[in-house]
């Protein structure tokens, strides 16, 4: 850390937190999982058909049940800061707290960004958990849904899409686990602003616009994130998902060890580590949702 930007010069006694996201927004809108080892395994069982029959006494059918094997593998993380006992002096605040939190902000940053590789990249799949998967075109919003010409932002048309692509999945979205939920950048917030179907109480029995934010339409939980990517043509990465089809582990929770370095002149000292990881359970759960911003 350095200290000098906080001198007493400055005369004050609060420590003002920069804008940055406070922690992890997505963890709590997947699934948890226990993980323990170099990396973990899930038994995926697919769908499979009946036989109808045609007479008496057929051959015993046997219709293969088809078994798969998706992996979730973890990632290590760590951060450190300084507190100078010279610089605690000419300061009129303790700065060990507000350091701490910094970096249990950050961490939780990192874990979102391991949840967004994990909707959007690639899986594993396989005995070894080393066959990629990538997500396919199918479950790819086009980005011209809900205009007339060109590339859109997020329209009306792109959430019932949205809803339309997980029904033909035969997802059960009554199920508890089932919840949709979608990540947005607040250029989309502000799309969902400009829907009159929302703005308007006209079209709805419960209030959806409530203190200048859309938390929730036509079943479709909203969490805005400036961490999705922009790619080619000023597209959004967003992303809409089953709560229950994208999973994190935590091998190691966010653990901090505190206190003075000897070998940095008894220097106060914060050291954060964490292992975290994410994977995507089911390409069906998951859809991604290119939106124009301009």
């Amino acid at each position: 850390m350095n200290g000098e930007s906080a001198y007493e010069l400055q005369y004050s006694r609060t420590v003002y937190t920069l804008a940055q996201q406070q922690g992890s927004k997505l963890l709590p809108l997947v699934s948890r999982e226990d993980l323990r080892g170099e990396k973990k395994f899930f038994e995926t069982v697919g769908p499979t058909t009946v036989r109808r029959r045609t007479g008496k006494f057929e051959d015993s059918p046997v219709i293969e049940t088809p078994f798969g094997r998706r992996a979730i593998i973890p990632h290590d993380y760590d951060w450190g800061d300084f507190c100078d006992p010279f610089d605690e002096m000419r300061m009129t605040i303790d700065p060990k707290m507000p350091v701490v939190q910094a970096g249990r902000s950050a961490m939780g940053r990192a874990i979102d960004d391991e949840i967004i590789e994990a909707i959007f990249g690639l899986g594993w799949e396989g005995d070894d958990g080393r066959n990629p998967v990538p997500l396919p075109t199918s479950q790819v919003c086009p980005p011209t849904v809900g205009g007339t010409s060109g590339n859109t932002g997020l329209t009306l048309g792109k959430l019932k899409w949205i809803r339309k692509r997980f029904r033909q999945s035969e997802i059960d979205l009554d199920v508890p686990g089932n919840e949709i939920y979608m990540a947005i950048s607040a250029a989309q917030h502000d799309d969902l602003l400009g829907i009159v179907q929302i703005s308007s109480s006209e079209y709805n029995s419960t209030k959806v616009l409530v203190d200048g934010e859309v938390r929730k339409f036509l079943g479709i939980n909203f969490v805005q994130v400036e961490r999705l990517k922009v790619g080619a043509g000023d597209l959004r990465q967003c992303g809409a998902w089953i709560k229950s089809g994208v999973a994190v582990a935590m091998p190691k929770d966010i653990t901090a060890t505190m206190g003075p370095r000897a070998d940095k002149s008894n220097a106060w000292y914060a050291y954060l580590c964490m292992s975290v990881a994410a994977a995507r359970k089911e390409e069906t759960k998951v859809i991604e949702v290119p939106c124009l911003e301009a």
